[in-house]
């Protein structure tokens, strides 16, 4: 009995295995491909933009510029004597967030998605007490420069 099941499963996964092989020689060579996966695959594709913020001691204000889907240029000004950041957890990719020590300029790239219509991202002071104290605000990224220069780029408001 055990020597009939055998036979018979060996039987059934040479059937299977029959079944699974490829039909054609090119499915042959396409077999061996394989594609590695970041951990967003998703990767916003428009031109960009570029934004300014300007940050103070437990503040916001002054923001400016033209978000646009894809690498957006964020410019944190701080006039402040502290070390402050804008951070905006929904960015795609490894950065999240730029970084200025007291009384320095710093340039960076967030990846942000827009729309027609616009996306709106709460960014903030991730340094602890900055942002409970009302350091953070609204932006809103779109689909295209034309709707960036004419639409509201959010806040520099505390998120109620």
């Amino acid at each position: 009995m055990r020597r009939a099941t055998a036979l018979l499963t060996a039987a059934t996964a040479a059937a299977v295995l029959a079944g699974c092989a490829p039909s054609s020689p090119e499915a042959i060579e396409a077999q061996g491909i394989t594609q590695e996966r970041s951990e967003d695959p998703r990767i916003p594709i428009g031109p960009g933009g570029s934004i300014t913020l300007e940050s103070g001691d437990l503040f916001f204000a002054n923001l400016e510029g033209t978000p646009v889907d894809g690498p957006i240029e964020v410019t944190l000004v701080n006039i402040g004597d502290a070390e402050h950041n804008i951070r905006i957890d929904n960015a795609a990719g490894d950065n999240v967030k730029v970084t200025a020590l007291g009384g320095e300029t710093t340039t960076g790239e967030l990846l942000l998605f827009g729309q027609p219509g616009g996306i709106e991202y709460v960014y903030y002071c991730d340094i602890p007490g900055h942002r409970s104290a009302g350091m953070e605000g609204t932006l809103i990224v779109y689909g295209s420069v034309e709707e960036a220069q004419e639409g509201p780029i959010g806040t520099t408001e505390p998120v109620a």
